[in-house]
């Protein structure tokens, strides 16, 4: 069998430079495995190629596709072919990143009916941090009789819809490289009211994850928190707007080697306090220890910040904001007296 044989029997599909596909673990369609990795393999067949389980909290193990299919055979110069997440042209690129950065920095995020609050998070906040609210959603966005050409019909899916919040993951010159897209409209599951799940718009390839990097470059700023969702970065920045602190989230725990290698290529960034704010759950005690380990390594200084016994940060504001900010300024202080001494 081929490596196409494989992917078949471990139904993968997929999406973008990478592909999604069961997990060996848990049974559950929720694991990927990177093209990228494949191709190595197929050039060195000493390469293991990880199939990484996204189920952090229920599984979360790291299967290697070598070991469940010991006879796959080399295909003579076969190349696996990206498919690429982004299906926009480069002019429709052009036009969300003009946009974003029109209603953030021109108008400072007063669009129509924007005067509201979103989970304890209030409405100066979100406009000073660049959250952006259409009313008429992102699928109204893209769907302009003159520039609709511009986008594939990949963003008219019912994913997209009612999609009325847009945060832009910026980079340093003010232009998103990728959308984080919400929603203030609710879903009924189970007769319970959730919010839809975030997803995301790539505008660049492999483009900038971490969310509000400048706070880390912003050279007043010497502690960072760092978060595991935006709504959590701006929890704190909600009970905390001190000058020397600044908040960025990462898209999920597992990419805190993002954060590393950026701050390994950026020797000034080892000068800040990184304080993580992890999520209490499984994943949340697991990777700790393990960014704990990994700074140590380099040298950077790390702490830990505790939600317990809340589930994230934005549970924390929304149930007790004052005892928030206790804890945020009493992490602080002991910092600064650190430094001092």
């Amino acid at each position: 069998m081929d490596i196409n044989d494989v992917l078949k029997e471990f139904k993968a599909t997929q999406s973008g430079d990478y592909y999604i596909l069961y997990c060996p673990q848990c049974g559950r369609k929720e694991a990927y495995c990177y093209i990228e990795d494949i191709n190595h393999w197929l050039e060195d067949s000493s390469y293991r190629i990880p199939i990484r389980c996204n189920r952090l909290n229920k599984c979360g193990e790291t299967s290697y596709l070598n070991d469940y299919l010991k006879d796959i055979k080399k295909t003579k110069n076969l190349k696996i072919k990206e498919k690429s997440n982004i299906q926009m042209t480069p002019q429709g690129v052009e036009l969300l990143q003009t946009y974003c950065h029109y209603i953030t920095f021109s108008v400072k995020g007063n669009t129509h009916h924007f005067n509201f609050d979103i989970r304890g998070i209030s409405n100066d906040i979100l406009k000073e941090n660049g959250i952006i609210y259409n009313d008429k959603t992102f699928q109204h966005l893209i769907n302009q009789e003159k520039t609709k050409h511009h986008f594939g019909n990949k963003y008219r899916g019912r994913n997209y819809l009612d999609r009325d919040i847009i945060i832009p993951i910026m980079n340093l010159e003010g232009y998103p490289e990728r959308l984080l897209l919400r929603s203030t409209f609710h879903q009924d599951t189970n007769a319970k009211k959730k919010y839809k799940k975030e997803i995301q718009v790539m505008l660049i390839k492999k483009g900038l994850e971490i969310w509000n990097i400048k706070d880390a470059f912003d050279k007043e700023k010497n502690i960072i928190f760092v978060t595991e969702g935006v709504y959590d970065a701006l929890s704190i920045k909600e009970v905390c707007q001190e000058s020397e602190v600044g908040c960025i989230a990462l898209p999920g725990v597992k990419k805190y080697k993002q954060l590393l290698r950026l701050i390994r290529n950026n020797p000034e960034l080892k000068e800040k306090t990184f304080i993580f704010a992890l999520d209490n759950d499984t994943a949340g005690k697991e990777y700790v220890l393990k960014i704990e380990r990994d700074f140590a390594k380099e040298n950077i200084e790390f702490m830990n910040f505790s939600v317990v016994p809340y589930k994230d940060c934005n549970q924390f504001l929304e149930s007790h904001p004052k005892a928030m900010k206790f804890r945020i300024y009493k992490m602080i202080k002991k910092i600064q007296t650190c430094k001092i001494s």
